[in-house]
């Protein structure tokens, strides 16, 4: 039961939505936004080169999610919820790594996640009932007999983590800063730069979500694009100093930041 992130946005969905004004706006998204454009469109407007990745359409089913994970290159994002429930996790940038990352095992040898741990699959049971509990409550649990009960196959990264790794680690940890939050149809969810955070859906969900780089987060984001271009790990070398160039043409005063910091 995999969630489906779709890149490839198609501009006709443009028109049925606006990014929130406490957000900066993409330029083929219409006017200017209350925090200005998206500093990293300027990649593409000036370079002509592509930009990383930074919205999606998300479609996901009940008791999907995403494993915990930091969005990429020191961006922030916004997501806003079309249709269903999602619970989020959220750590700061203060709670180590290691604490808060769930250990795995598995019953095959081939099946390996991104950070290098492992997943298994568990079956889940739970019945409608239940989903309102979680909607209400925020963690589902494992009903044990119910005549409207339904069989979920679900990776344990998800679920065990929420129903699971949550409360022993809120009982072991009962000071850990930590945010738990249910969001529903019609709420933007903001997700600050280096926040670890997991997502688990509480139903079918449809989400949109785009990552930014605004005034607010500019060096946190120049230092990670800037970092991966020194050690040859961008697809595009060239791409740093293009967003420099265009930086200095357009918003000098972000522009001079990099060599007072740098």
């Amino acid at each position: 039961r995999e969630v489906i992130f779709d890149a490839a946005f198609p501009s006709s969905i443009l028109g049925y939505y606006s990014v929130p004004n406490y957000f900066p706006s993409e330029p083929d998204h219409g006017d200017i936004g209350f925090r200005g454009h998206n500093l990293l469109s300027l990649i593409h407007e000036h370079g002509g080169i592509e930009r990383p990745k930074y919205r999606w359409l998300i479609i996901g089913p009940r008791f999907s999610g995403t494993d915990l994970h930091v969005d990429p290159d020191g961006t922030s994002a916004w997501n806003s919820l079309l249709e269903g429930c999602k619970l989020w996790v959220l750590f700061p940038p203060s709670v180590p790594k290691e604490m808060v990352m769930m250990k795995r095992q598995s019953t095959r040898d081939d099946d390996h996640d991104d950070d290098g741990g492992q997943r298994t699959t568990i079956v889940l049971k739970r019945s409608a009932s239940e989903t309102d509990d979680a909607i209400e409550n925020g963690i589902p649990s494992n009903p044990e007999d119910d005549d409207d009960e339904k069989t979920i196959a679900e990776t344990a990264s998800i679920a065990d983590y929420f129903e699971d790794f949550l409360p022993r680690l809120k009982r072991s940890h009962p000071n850990i800063e930590m945010y738990q939050v249910i969001q529903r149809p019609g709420e933007t969810l903001f997700v600050p730069g280096g926040w670890r955070h997991a997502v688990m859906n509480l139903n079918t969900t449809v989400a949109i979500t785009q990552n930014f780089c605004s005034d607010l987060n500019f060096m946190d984001v120049w230092r990670e694009i800037s970092s991966k271009d020194k050690k040859g790990n961008s697809e595009l070398p060239e791409r740093t100093l293009i967003w420099l160039d265009a930086l200095r043409e357009v918003r000098p005063d972000v522009a001079y930041l990099v060599g007072r910091h740098d």
